[in-house]
């Protein structure tokens, strides 16, 4: 996916953020707005007002989470394209009633079995690493809001209880359940799926190694034409 970085202070791309939401304005990708400083005009379109912190491009709050949403979206997509490309190529294996003839020659998207199996492994390991660090970062922030929110509490309700205060933050909607235990729940909940999806990713990329290496001792030919690529 493309993302397109823009800098509202800059006047090349003003009218890109129209206040009349109706009004569809053409665009490349995803538009995320820079968090910039106020340059002269030529350094402001040149980059000139960008900020980092911590080598990291400072973006508006509404562009960073729209940037979080998408790219985990597109993390997902990555483990579960994947999980489906090694099924289609244990198929494969599997086509001939787990036999080949000496003719055959197994590929898959023009690569030979196992380069896919190490390719694929990699890609879906460095997505899945990528959500588990999402979902464990939103359980960290909703433990973390609750705990801000009494704090915050007890700060103006120096006179009630702690029971008083609960009960006024749950008058306004705030409780413990509502902010922590419902979306730790529900993170918890997508983080296992994510794991399950792991778990079935790797007994799959076994299963095609392990066929890998039975075919090659029972096919000559076979072994010639992918020798050098089993380690």
């Amino acid at each position: 996916r493309i993302f397109n970085f823009v800098d509202e202070k800059d006047i090349v791309p003003i009218g890109y953020r129209h206040t009349d939401w109706n009004i569809k304005l053409r665009h490349v990708g995803m538009l995320i707005f820079i968090d910039s400083k106020k340059k002269g005009m030529i350094d402001q379109h040149m980059w000139g007002g960008y900020q980092f912190k911590n080598g990291n491009l400072q973006v508006t709050k509404e562009s960073l989470v729209q940037f979080q949403q998408a790219k985990h979206a597109y993390n997902m997509l990555i483990m579960r394209e994947q999980v489906k490309n090694l099924e289609q190529l244990k198929k494969k294996f599997t086509a001939s009633g787990g036999g080949l003839s000496s003719g055959e020659q197994i590929y898959l998207d023009d690569s030979q079995a196992l380069a896919v199996v190490s390719h694929a492994s990699s890609e879906f390991e460095t997505a899945m690493l990528s959500v588990v660090i999402v979902y464990q970062t939103g359980i960290q922030n909703a433990e973390k809001l609750w705990t801000e929110t009494l704090t915050d509490a007890r700060s103006i309700g120096t006179d009630l209880s702690e029971g008083e205060i609960k009960s006024a933050l749950a008058e306004g909607g705030c409780t413990e359940q509502s902010i922590v235990t419902e979306p730790v729940n529900e993170y918890k909940e997508k983080k296992n799926k994510a794991k399950k999806m792991a778990e079935k990713f790797q007994q799959l990329a076994q299963e095609i190694r392990s066929k890998t290496n039975e075919l090659v001792q029972r096919d000559k030919e076979l072994a010639n034409q992918l020798k050098g690529l089993v380690s």
